[in-house]
């Protein structure tokens, strides 16, 4: 079977799903990857950005978010589709008539072939759950969709801990005032805090809960917060909630258990399963356990689609496919 021209289909945005990215790059192979997070990275980005990672091949000590920034670069020149913010409901099809991925969003990717590679389930934004909430159609944004657009706003940041003090920060950059509401007292490393100190005419640090919203005609108005028992009503337009994540409930259909334990072939020959969605006692829990398996997968794949091939790929220091895009990059 020829190369094909559909893409190959990547679920999950995480380390070993970027890598496996990569790999198919470096064949040829243009990919989609869906993620339900706004962002690239899964955990490493979401849960543990600031977090350091030691195993991870040729880097002694490196945080999570670096490491998804290096990751991002390595996979630059091969401009895979990364579709965010959606989550996929299920997958079906076959290596003949191709496979389709079904999202939250009501979209249906199609590809030659799946890779799973989302872990333990989707990670969401945890909803709010303030009084007053479900009036509001337009105004809340998690994580850090639409910060993009707080440019002149009255921007309101709930949640706790650095990633919430982050936020506030880069949007206090271009917005006309931002209220960083935050329930715990406030701990961040000094260059945070030097940071919070410089920012102090258009960011306000409030200790309290957010106790209501108010809309009008389904938009975000105002917010109420409560401080010692006291109520203190703040005038937004925009509200970014950074409160945490939780796995999705529902989980993806049409995955069949593993059928080739070297490649993470399913059942359904074309779908693929790498990284920590694989049993726990079958390997170690480690970054490079991730890579390998997506090189394992790929390398299925295209032998798959080039079954006349070598199967034995050329060291990337001397494939002419490898320097091409090094070239290009």
């Amino acid at each position: 079977m020829d190369t094909p021209n559909a893409p190959l289909i990547i679920i999950g945005a995480g380390p070993a799903g970027l890598y496996a990215a990569v790999q198919l790059g470096m064949k040829g192979h243009r990919s989609t990857i869906i993620d339900a997070l706004p962002y690239p990275g899964g955990q490493c980005a979401a849960l543990y950005p600031a977090g350091m990672i030691n195993d991870a091949p040729s880097h002694h000590d490196i945080s999570a978010a670096s490491l998804v920034d290096q990751l991002k670069d390595q996979l630059q020149p091969f401009a895979p589709l990364l579709l965010t913010s959606r989550r996929a409901k299920s997958v079906w099809g076959s290596l003949d008539a191709g496979f389709s991925v079904e999202t939250n969003t009501g979209e249906t990717i199609t590809g030659a072939a799946v890779i799973y590679a989302g872990g333990a389930g989707a990670l969401i934004p945890r909803p709010l759950m303030t009084s007053g909430i479900e009036a509001v159609k337009g105004g809340v944004s998690y994580l850090t969709e639409g910060a993009q657009t707080s440019a002149g706003k009255r921007v309101a940041v709930f949640g706790d801990g650095e990633a919430a003090i982050d936020l506030a920060l880069t949007v206090s950059r271009q917005a006309k005032s931002v209220a960083l509401i935050h329930s715990t007292p406030l701990r961040a490393g000094q260059r945070t805090m030097n940071d919070l100190a410089g920012a102090a005419r258009r960011l306000s640090v409030v200790n309290g809960d957010l106790s209501r919203v108010h809309s009008a005609d389904g938009l975000l108005s105002r917010i109420e917060i409560s401080v010692n028992g006291a109520a203190q009503m703040h005038d937004v337009d925009l509200l970014l909630v950074q409160a945490g994540l939780e796995r999705a409930r529902e989980t993806i259909t049409g995955l069949t258990d593993i059928n080739n334990a070297m490649t993470g072939e399913t059942e359904t020959p074309g779908i693929f399963i790498i990284g920590d969605a694989l049993p726990s006692a079958s390997r170690p829990p480690v970054i490079a356990a991730g890579f390998s398996e997506a090189s394992r997968a790929v390398e299925a794949i295209q032998q798959r689609f080039n079954a006349d091939e070598l199967t034995t790929p050329p060291h990337t220091t001397t494939s002419p496919d490898e320097q091409a895009h090094r070239n290009v990059a």
